[in-house]
């Protein structure tokens, strides 16, 4: 009615404590659905919080223990200035359509900024802020025509698979590639189709033959040191910031009975229009010496 006047006698805050946007860096796009995501205290491990979806996909969480302060907070119950109580969660995302690899981490709530996860941090000149948490590419991810794939399997000489090791794939002239085996071992790294340069100074478009023929050269490293990799309570998974800091292992192009001898990477030649399976020579995976840690 006019002239009436309205009296607020309660404002309530909510805020988010964590919320993720899950990054495909192959699309270069926003993983939007079908992840569960999950998290619990460590310790305590107990009660298990599923991540809801958001309006823009984010995947965000509320009730998550200990953190009431930080979701409804009420300033007049503590001094100003004074930070709420921290403690650390484990988060683990798993994709229901098996293009991702499961993947685990720990995280320290509140958060020392505001914002989404990992985004919040201020980017320097050289150093741009990630747009989101990357996941990586599962050994099943079927690969369209427009993206080239390197894939492969990862054994040890015993043949024990050698899991939860991160592959790095190198094209001169191109960004490197990143990729993570399974637990079995297995694993694939799609990429977006090399740069096609033409010859320049007076070659005609298409001096080099057709499309169909052209191919790139691919260095493949591998970094596997079980040493490194850090287990997260309440998950098989390891932590995925400690698979990132493996250090590099030996391969072995040729097998050792045939005289191969071990090397720190792997040559091949991509085709256009196929798949470049990594393998020892005349076995059907890709002999690996795993880093041994120091003590």
């Amino acid at each position: 009615m006019p002239g009436t006047t309205v009296r607020v006698l309660e404002v309530a805050l909510t805020f988010t404590p964590l919320g993720i946007r899950f990054w495909d860096p192959v699309l270069d796009a926003q993983v939007r659905d079908e992840l569960r995501v999950r998290a619990w205290p460590d310790p305590g491990l107990r009660p298990v919080v599923e991540a809801f979806r958001t309006a823009s996909d984010v995947y965000a969480f509320r009730n998550l223990p200990g953190m009431r302060a930080v979701e409804t907070p009420v300033p007049q119950a503590a001094p100003a200035g004074s930070p709420p109580s921290g403690r650390r969660f484990v988060v683990e995302a798993e994709d229901a359509r098996r293009r991702f690899l499961p993947v685990a981490f720990a995280v320290d709530l509140p958060l020392p900024y505001r914002g989404l996860f990992l985004t919040g941090f201020e980017g320097s000149p050289t150093e741009e802020v990630p747009r989101g948490f990357l996941l990586h590419s599962a050994p099943s991810r079927p690969c369209p025509p427009w993206l080239a794939a390197v894939r492969g399997e990862l054994a040890e000489r015993t043949g024990a698979p050698v899991a939860h090791a991160v592959v790095r794939v190198l094209i001169p002239g191109e960004p490197v590639w990143h990729g993570l085996s399974d637990a079995e071992g297995r694993f694939a790294v799609l990429l977006p189709w090399p740069t096609l340069v033409e010859a320049l100074g007076g070659s005609p478009p298409g001096s080099k033959g057709p499309l169909a023929a052209r191919s790139w050269s691919v260095r493949v490293e591998v970094l596997a040191e079980p040493g490194r990799r850090e287990a997260l309570p309440g998950s098989a998974i390891p932590d995925c910031l400690s698979l990132l800091r493996q250090g590099a292992a030996g391969v072995w192009p040729v097998q050792p009975a045939e005289g191969g001898t071990e090397e720190t990477e792997w040559t091949g030649e991509l085709l256009y229009g196929g798949e470049l399976v990594v393998r020892t020579e005349g076995l059907a995976r890709l002999l690996v010496s795993p880093r041994l840690s120091s003590p």
